[in-house]
């Protein structure tokens, strides 16, 4: 399996720690001190089936991916307005 494009030196949340499966057929999260849950919501289990579709409920929005190409539109491109 590939490499984990997140490395220890990267990691945002030091309380987690990606590892391998024991087949090597892909990558789970732990936490370090033990627990099997995610950090900041005690009813979410780390090896619950559920845990990508609430993480992808929390974080992604739709709606910005919608508009996202058309950001541009009300960017300024007057760099000289741009305190420094």
């Amino acid at each position: 399996m590939a490499k984990s494009v997140i490395t220890e030196a990267t990691q945002l949340n030091t309380t987690l720690k990606i590892v391998e499966t024991s087949q090597g057929d892909k990558w789970n999260l732990q936490r370090r001190s033990g627990s099997n849950l995610l950090p900041g919501q005690p009813l979410i289990r780390l090896d619950d089936d559920q845990l990508l579709p609430y993480l992808r409920q929390a974080l992604l929005v739709p709606s910005l991916d919608k508009l996202s190409p058309h950001l541009w539109l009300v960017s300024c491109q007057i760099f000289d307005l741009i305190d420094s």
